[in-house]
Order: C-alpha cells, then structure tokens, then sequence
C-alpha cells in the first residue's frame, strides 16, 4: 500500500456517508480502522491492510450493503458507497 493519507481519506468519505444517512453497523468499524491508522506503524500496516479487505468477504459484507430509507433504496448514497467501496479497494490493493 503505497499512501496512507489517501487510504484515510477514503475511510473518513465513507465514515461520513454512513453517518449522513443513519447506517450504524458499519461505522464503528471503519471509526476503529481510522483510529488503528492513526496508531500504526509501518510494521503493522500490512496487518491492518488485512482485517479491511476482510470486510469485502462474505455474506453480510460490507460489499453486501445496501442504504435504504423507509423500505426504499437511497440510489444517489448507494452509488456514492459503491464508488467509495471500489476506489477503498483500489487502495488497499495498490502495493
């Protein structure tokens, strides 16, 4: 992984895109990978670099989220949260 400034970024976009719209499943996790960066050196990286790609596998996975607003699908956040998911990806396989 060739920049951790991007890399938080992209976790801070999708920290607020999930607060804005209420969804509370997912935030604490990425919160908790934002603080882990903040406190990672660069022996550890590779280790956390891990446990986010984990949240891409399986069902129920933070790629398996879907934001909807009462019983509806919110189409202009669901198509912000997939490109942020995408180009997250992109960084974290970026070596």
């Amino acid at each position: 992984m060739k920049n951790v400034t991007l890399l938080i970024s992209e976790i801070e976009k999708i920290i607020e895109l999930l607060v804005s719209v209420g969804e509370t499943n997912w935030v604490g996790s990425f919160n908790n990978f934002r603080q882990k960066l903040d406190s990672t050196n660069a022996e550890n990286l590779e280790t956390l670099r891990s446990e986010i790609l984990r949240v891409y596998g399986g069902m129920g996975s933070f790629s398996d989220l879907v934001l909807y607003e009462q019983g509806q699908p919110m189409i202009k956040e669901n198509q912000k949260l997939d490109e942020l998911r995408t180009e997250l990806f992109r960084i974290l396989n970026d070596r």
